[in-house]
């Protein structure tokens, strides 16, 4: 949709993983409508296991949902083990045209007996341009005469009409049978244009078009793959005249590769734009396509037989050499293109540090901060970013899993917070304990209890 940007304004776990609960809220600016939007860049730090990669999951949960689409089988797995339901809720900008909305949207999941089903959404919206109440939806499985409720928007939504009271009951089951959402379900939504709930056409649109094509999760099986030099992905957003290519594209690391004339072209697209970055960023490198000519692909159409080379200076070798830091930057560059440029889209990078050296990865968030333009949600080990970015751009896990995220207090502007960070760990001083202590004295008892036992 043209003439529309939505950010994410806040976050809030419940009973995922090992996060009990948890509530997040962006510092980026508010989409006042004739403002210029700046970057918000979140980062989040903690201890292993405490709770940061399930934000970038639960991110791809509502990319999934918003999207129309199902939840895996295996989301069961992501709740907390001593409860059988969880909860996810987010809060979003909306600028539409001359508009502004503020919207909130949320959605439960009850694990019951073998199948998992979405048993709760709300939707709520509010106009700040305008004089209009806040609309509030809401959609409980249970519900059987009402699908949503309150009573007076359902009929709204209905207009005294069996046939979409029907559509709207197959839109439900099938929201059950497949783990999906009911609000997003392409019935509901295409019942929305005519229906007299003022603005939910444009709001239901709005939100599945950010999530289909602006929201972008980068998780870490996307390094896996090149860490064990099977394939290069490429995630990528490009914008021309006709209209929006995004997506992953994955170039073989162990022998060339076979494109579709059409992909081929796209992927050309692609390195050019970032050869125009890497250059900054590691000099006298480039990426280079090296052509074999024409090829037919396994599908039986004629296809372009490629292999990716990295180039410094007039030596040539093929990319898989490179070190692992290389290419994962190569491989995020795209997207980060984006957030610097665009600023209705979100990426979320879990492990952006990863091989990456860390006075670079100091280096691109700052500009990214400062001159960006878009959402970028990362989580890091790495503590170089601490001192680059400002401090209402980073989130701490804690020990605490009924308050898993918090921002630190008493910092000053002059303070530096990695030596903050690292003085919390040893010395508290916080709201809640961000580090599990460890004893070097309990972790060389039990190498050698564990080093008996080995011997025995």
């Amino acid at each position: 949709m043209k003439d529309v940007v939505v950010r994410i304004a806040g976050i809030e776990i419940v009973n995922i993983k090992n996060v009990s609960y948890g509530k997040i809220e962006l510092q980026g600016n508010q989409l006042a409508v004739d403002s210029e939007m700046k970057a918000d860049i979140l980062g989040i730090y903690g201890q292993n296991g405490s709770g940061k990669t399930a934000v970038i999951e639960i991110l791809e949960f509502l990319k999934k949902l918003m999207s129309g689409n199902f939840l895996p089988p295996e989301i069961q797995d992501y709740i907390t083990k001593d409860s059988n339901e969880a909860e996810c809720k987010f809060s979003f900008w909306i600028k539409h045209k001359k508009e502004a909305f503020n919207c909130d949207y949320s959605f439960k999941i009850k694990h019951f007996e073998k199948s998992t089903y979405i048993t709760k959404e709300k939707l709520s919206y509010k106009n700040c341009t305008g004089e209009d109440k806040k609309v509030n939806l809401e959609y409980r499985v249970e519900n059987e005469e009402y699908l949503f409720t309150p009573q007076y928007r359902f009929n709204e939504f209905i207009q005294n009409d069996q046939a979409r009271r029907i559509d709207v009951a197959v839109a439900k089951k099938l929201a059950m049978k497949e783990c999906r959402s009911f609000f997003f379900s392409d019935e509901v939504i295409k019942l929305s244009e005519t229906s007299d709930i003022p603005d939910l056409s444009k709001i239901l649109m709005s939100l599945k078009d950010y999530a289909f094509k602006n929201i972008f999760i980068i998780k870490n099986i996307h390094c896996g793959v090149i860490n064990l030099n099977l394939a290069m992905p490429f995630s990528f957003k490009q914008k021309n005249a006709e209209k929006d290519v995004f997506g992953d594209l994955a170039v073989s690391l162990m022998e060339p590769s076979v494109f579709p004339q059409k992909e081929f072209d796209l992927l050309t697209e692609i390195v050019s734009s970032i050869n125009l970055v890497v250059k900054a960023l590691i000099p006298d490198m480039a990426l280079v396509i090296h052509n074999y000519g024409k090829q037919m692909t396994a599908e039986g159409d004629e296809g372009i037989r490629f292999e990716m080379l990295s180039q410094r200076n007039d030596q040539l070798i093929p990319l898989k050499y490179e070190s692992e830091g290389i290419k994962k930057i190569l491989s995020v560059l795209n997207m980060l293109i984006a957030v610097y440029n665009l600023p209705g889209i979100c990426v979320a990078i879990d492990e952006l540090d990863a091989g990456v050296y860390e006075y670079l990865l100091g280096e691109l968030l700052e500009v990214l901060e400062k001159s960006g333009k878009g959402q970028l949600i990362f989580t890091s080990h790495n503590l170089r970013p601490l001192e680059m970015i400002h401090k209402s751009s980073l989130v701490f896990t804690t020990t605490n899993d009924k308050n898993r995220y918090i921002r630190f207090s008493n910092v000053k502007s002059n303070n530096n917070m990695r030596d903050v960070y690292l003085r919390s760990i040893n010395l508290g001083g916080q709201s809640e304990e961000i580090y599990a202590a460890t004893s070097d004295f309990e972790i060389s008892r039990a190498f050698r209890k564990a080093g008996r036992l080995v011997n025995d």
